[in-house]
């Protein structure tokens, strides 16, 4: 009897154990099959995640962009100096408008009420040659009927030459330059400034242009001795901060690598190229860094520190 349920017990558990292990294994490869097709998901969402930020960021670089970025960025000096003053804003955009033109680069066309573009992505300088050599009403030339036609080629010359260096003042190496002698200009005027020094206005509408000149009537001496002392090493510290900005920015691109900028802007690459970075990415990331927020890298802003390196030096 007790044989007898001792084998009954036996063949009722060794099946059930058995049903168990095959239900298991089935379970347990429906499992990793959706943990397959998951991953294929999420692959696949992360990609286009990663093309739409690639695509927002690639457009940083764009006049638009750049300018409204300036604008903020000497506002904010303009608050920091000043004071907070209703004109704030308008003067920040003024100065900034009038170093365009000092560049070159600005354009009478540039309202920024939708897409704009550098003047060196116009149509190449056969076509600037043309109306060169047309009547040249359009550079305002004042022709003087008695002028040789060797006066007229020279001055015809002359107009061209200027409006390729204006053309060429818009790529990123040419802007980075003239950037690195403002941001020069700019460290040693901070340099030259007491920390506590603002000029607060006693009343938000008081003129923003009075203000400025206030600051420098005060510490025009100062800034004036600064300039003339020797630095060493000033031009790769504020080569630095300028990279900085630029990282922080976004319109920094990383095919440049380390050293200065091309001659050509990200948003003037193909769109095409987001979708192919977004590949490269999201085949190279290692899994460790998911969820962490990577930086693209060739069209995206790099994993800066947050400490502006002009408040290390």
């Amino acid at each position: 009897m007790s044989g007898s349920r001792s084998e009954e017990t036996h063949d009722s558990v060794a099946p059930e154990k058995h049903s168990e292990s095959s239900s298991g294994n089935g379970t347990f490869s429906t499992y990793r099959a959706l943990s397959s097709r998951e991953k294929r998901e999420q692959r696949e969402k992360e990609r286009q995640e990663t093309i739409k930020k690639l695509e927002v960021d690639r457009l940083c670089s764009r006049p638009e962009e750049q300018f409204h970025d300036e604008v903020k960025e000497e506002e904010a000096w303009l608050d920091d100096i000043i004071g907070k003053r209703d004109g704030n804003l308008l003067l920040a955009r003024k100065r900034v408008v009038q170093r365009w033109i000092d560049q070159g680069i600005w354009r009478k066309d540039f309202e920024f009420s939708g897409p704009s573009r550098w003047k060196h992505e116009d149509p190449g300088s056969a076509e600037l040659k043309c109306e060169i050599e047309g009547d040249g009403k359009a550079f305002s030339l004042s022709r003087d009927k008695t002028q040789s036609a060797e006066s007229e080629q020279l001055k015809g010359n002359d107009v061209e030459d200027q409006q390729e260096r204006e053309r060429e003042a818009s790529r990123p190496f040419h802007r980075f330059i003239y950037h690195i002698m403002l941001e020069r200009k700019k460290f040693l005027e901070t340099m030259a400034t007491p920390p506590d020094f603002k000029l607060s206005p006693k009343d938000p509408s008081e003129d923003s242009e009075e203000g400025l000149k206030e600051y420098y009537r005060i510490l025009g001496p100062a800034i004036k001795e600064k300039q003339s002392q020797y630095l060493p090493h000033l031009t790769s510290m504020v080569t630095d901060i300028l990279k900085y900005k630029w990282h922080r920015r976004g319109i920094w691109d990383h095919s440049w690598g380390q050293g200065m900028p091309d001659m050509t802007w990200k948003h003037e690459r193909p769109v095409e190229e987001c979708t192919r970075e977004a590949d490269m990415l999201v085949e190279t990331e290692p899994e460790s860094s998911k969820g962490a927020d990577s930086t693209p890298s060739t069209f995206g802003s790099v994993s800066y520190d947050d400490t502006d390196p002009g408040l290390q030096v």
